[in-house]
């Protein structure tokens, strides 16, 4: 996270505008997407020059893709064009979808211009909201309202219809609103729900995946929600207030085998460490039994804990192996992937690099010994605090023919294959070259010139024989 302070000759913050510098948008939005900016204004009280620093804000700032098509304008779905609702009103429309996600601004204003007076809500991820006194919607008064879709580059649907309500709370005839989620036991969204109200010839709507609403009539009802394949639920006593939203979230389990929510891990783990193996099935109410297995390396399938997970403490290398459980539904065994737990020792440096001092055009080599950490291990060398370029990803760092530009402080960081695992940095090793050394061609010359001086030699020498 970077901070950028208002660019002060375009800016005018006593007036609240706040302009970013020219440089920001080739480089802290130099990527197409989406962006929060974390923001906040400082200044110095002049009576008591103590500095003041306003609350932290957000807002969303887009980097637009070039091609990329705007989400089609939202259905308004409630309340409908130019009925009286109470406070709090809840607004809904139907959802859209974008290849690159989407989210919805919402609009709402007296006379329908839409300008500065309006009431705006952005980064709406659900198709509805909820909005009252507190938001400035007031009784007796006609609101116009209308809604945008926009993707993750920022591109902002086409105009959509515009609606009206009007607020009146003295009128004890305005509906409640109930308002059902339903999930599945991963926490997806389900469609092809029924969520029947006792009583209601009509089940309940949905505008979006997983969100079901019906206007009742102040009164508590009895809620039935269904879907094939799954145990139903019910709510029972849910209450329906005049003008209210009431909200409930529900979860339907499957009276099938659907396989998995979530499986053991692979995972490496340093001797001393603890790890808990767990499973969770994608399956409704029913005999449900877990037998946790493992295979050490001797290819003897030994037996584990029957419950949901397998916590394992103290690691050592004895619990190297194969892991996996066996989940029976129903009469029916189902076995999850199996995965291996590596563990080792921590990384350490068992020998650092020795620095010294070399002849100008002599070899030097560093070398670092590690024991611990999972392989491979990974090596950074370094010469004063910056990575060498060109330099093996190996525990020796040799330099074959020393010049003065060699001469600094040498320094290896190994890391081993764990994700998150140990890092570690050498003792600082100088290194210093003495003389100049010849230039590589020019020594290579010079081999030359005596090996041919070296031949006229003995030449000169067969002919006086």
């Amino acid at each position: 996270m970077t901070r950028y302070d208002a660019d002060e000759t375009s800016s005018d913050i006593p007036n609240g505008i706040f302009r970013w510098p020219a440089d920001v948008f080739g480089t802290a939005f130099n990527t197409a997407g989406t962006y929060k900016v974390f923001y906040f204004v400082q200044e110095t009280d002049p009576l008591t020059e103590k500095r003041m620093t306003s609350t932290h804000l957000v807002t969303t700032v887009y980097r637009e893709s070039d091609d990329n098509e705007a989400p089609p304008a939202p259905a308004l779905v409630r309340p409908e064009d130019a009925t009286v609702v109470h406070t709090p009103v809840l607004l809904m429309w139907n959802s859209v979808t974008d290849p690159d996600g989407v989210t919805y601004r919402v609009e709402v204003d007296e006379d329908g211009n839409f300008d500065e007076g309006a009431i705006v809500r952005e980064d709406l991820e659900s198709p509805y909201i909820v909005l009252g006194p507190d938001d400035g919607i007031l009784d007796a008064r006609t609101y116009h309202w209308r809604v945008y879709a926009v993707d993750g580059f920022g591109a902002v649907s086409p105009d959509g219809d515009v609606w009206t309500f009007a607020v009146q709370n003295t009128n004890p005839d305005v509906p409640g609103t109930l308002l059902v989620k339903v999930n599945d036991s991963s926490g997806r969204p389900m469609t092809g729900v029924t969520v029947q109200v006792a009583g209601q010839p009509e089940p309940a709507v949905s505008n979006a995946p997983g969100m079901y609403y019906q206007d009742l009539d102040q009164s508590t009802y009895s809620v039935q929600i269904t879907k094939p394949d799954y145990a139903a639920v019910e709510l029972a006593g849910v209450g329906i207030l005049s003008g209210e939203v009431t909200q409930r979230q529900v979860q339907l389990l499957s009276t099938q085998w659907n396989g998995w929510a979530s499986q053991p891990q692979p995972h490496k783990g340093y001797t001393g460490t603890n790890h808990t193996f767990s499973v969770t099935p994608a399956c409704g109410p029913g005999l449900l039994t877990f037998q946790w297995k493992w295979d050490d390396g001797s290819k003897a399938e030994q037996l584990g804990p029957a419950n949901q997970t397998w916590p394992l403490t103290n690691l050592t290398a004895a619990n190297n192996g194969t892991y996996w459980c066996e989940v029976t539904y129903e009469g029916t065994p189902h076995e999850t992937n199996r995965v291996t737990l590596e563990v080792a020792d921590h990384l350490a440096i068992t020998q650092e690099p020795v620095g010294g001092t070399v002849n100008a055009g002599e070899p030097f080599t560093f070398t670092v010994q590690t024991t611990g950490g999972f392989a491979p291990l990974s090596y950074q060398w370094k010469k004063n605090g910056t990575a060498v370029p060109g330099a093996p990803n190996a525990n020796q760092y040799p330099i074959t023919y020393a010049t003065p530009a060699n001469e600094g402080v040498y320094s290896v960081t190994v890391s081993d294959a764990k994700t998150g695992g140990d890092i570690l940095t050498s003792q600082e090793a100088p290194l210093t070259v003495t003389g100049e050394a010849l230039p590589i061609a020019g020594g290579v010359a010079l081999g030359i010139l005596a090996a041919i001086t070296a031949g006229i030699g003995l030449a000169r020498s067969k002919r006086r024989r």
